[in-house]
């Protein structure tokens, strides 16, 4: 995971531990800077919490543990074992409406959100971007009849999302992640119409909405029966 370094002393100063804060907030998703809120060490262990500085309202603690390791002189480099909480993607994969209708999803979900924990936003970029896609046509196939020929699968991102989005808002969002996963992928590269933060955000409230759409399709076929 690609981290932030910073500088963390003893509280008798005698000490210097340097570790990397991460990139992006495990609550929102966000690319940031972690705000140290305070350390705590427990022997062989460093406890670390941040708190989110993402321009959302987010705002959120969360959690870093560090084993320290030896010293090198009178500084060490501790290794970052794990952050709490895990992310809203791993939250998702317990539905298991959104598993059955589309599991190359999240597998390409978990490919871009990779590429987002080094540091590789436009890579990452792609990636949700070829997740959203992957799911729309999913969705179409599972829940309004689509077969999966040459015509679903050369179809735009932009005439999937037309056709088989049928709400005004999913539909907006959807446009939005187009347009910004086509700005990272496509040659000659021209500037993106915003950042990635934004993007994330428009990616989480669009997953959101494509989640509720599958479990609520899902449950009508379960009360017809």
């Amino acid at each position: 995971m690609k981290t932030n370094p910073i500088e963390v002393r003893s509280g008798d100063g005698r000490y210097y531990y340097h570790i990397g804060a991460p990139l992006f907030c495990p609550a929102c998703g966000l690319a940031i800077r972690a705000i140290e809120e305070e350390f705590c060490f427990v022997k062989e262990l460093l406890l670390a919490v941040y708190k989110c500085s993402g321009r959302t309202e987010c705002g959120e603690l969360f959690y870093a543990l560090y084993a320290i390791g030896t010293a090198t002189g009178n500084h060490y480099h501790p290794n970052l074992l794990y952050v709490y909480p895990r992310s809203y993607d791993d939250v998702m994969q317990k539905f298991d409406s959104v598993k059955a209708t589309s599991p190359d999803f999240i597998a390409a979900h978990g490919q871009a959100r990779n590429a987002q924990s080094t540091g590789d936003f436009e890579l990452a970029a792609c990636g949700y971007r070829n997740a959203a896609e992957i799911l729309v046509k999913d969705y179409a196939m599972r829940f309004h009849n689509v077969v999966a020929d040459d015509n679903l699968r050369y179809m735009s991102l932009n005439d999937c999302i037309n056709k088989y989005l049928t709400g005004e808002s999913d539909a907006v969002v959807g446009h939005m992640i187009r347009i910004f996963g086509n700005t990272a992928a496509h040659y000659p590269r021209i500037e993106a119409p915003f950042d990635f933060n934004e993007f994330m955000a428009y990616y989480g409230i669009f997953v959101s909405a494509m989640i509720k759409n599958v479990m609520i399709e899902t449950a009508k076929n379960l009360l017809k029966k």
